[in-house]
């Protein structure tokens, strides 16, 4: 299968409201931070088409932009991905769901590495690449976010 094809393909795929989300959130904290298209595409060595693709949700940005997108914005990768799953959609029954007291119930290491191994497992080669990629930069960027 081509590249286009996949980049095609995952626009059906519900991960594309994530990949909408995360857009959502590199735009506003680009002009937050008063950043134009040009300058933050520019600075990643692409142009600055493909950034408006990032920021429009068309297009998932590569684990090692997001890395040096973080620097520049001086949040941890992660923060690119905070609320992109609808509250209380979990899944496969083992995070951070809600719980009737209003508390939330969390998954037991055994658990989350199931569930993570299962799902790494659906994935096909490419993304499983991509997981690794972003997991490696959130081991790295990890004890900078504590310094802070």
């Amino acid at each position: 299968m081509s590249k286009c094809g996949i980049a095609r393909g995952a626009q059906a795929n519900p991960r594309s409201a994530i990949w909408k989300r995360v857009g959502e959130r590199l735009r506003a904290h680009r002009t937050e931070l008063g950043l134009g298209v040009d300058q933050i595409a520019e600075e990643l060595s692409i142009a600055p088409s493909r950034y408006a693709a990032y920021e429009a949700g068309k297009v998932e940005a590569p684990a090692m932009q997001l890395a040096q997108l973080a620097d520049r914005f001086a949040v941890p990768v992660h923060w690119f991905f905070q609320e992109v799953v609808a509250a209380g959609s979990d899944p496969a029954g083992v995070g951070a769901a809600e719980d009737t007291s209003g508390g939330y119930r969390v998954a037991t290491a055994e658990q989350r590495l199931r569930f993570l191994a299962e799902a790494f497992r659906r994935l096909d080669l490419e993304s499983q690449q991509l997981v690794l990629a972003i997991v490696t930069a959130l081991s790295q960027a990890a004890p900078r976010a504590e310094r802070r």
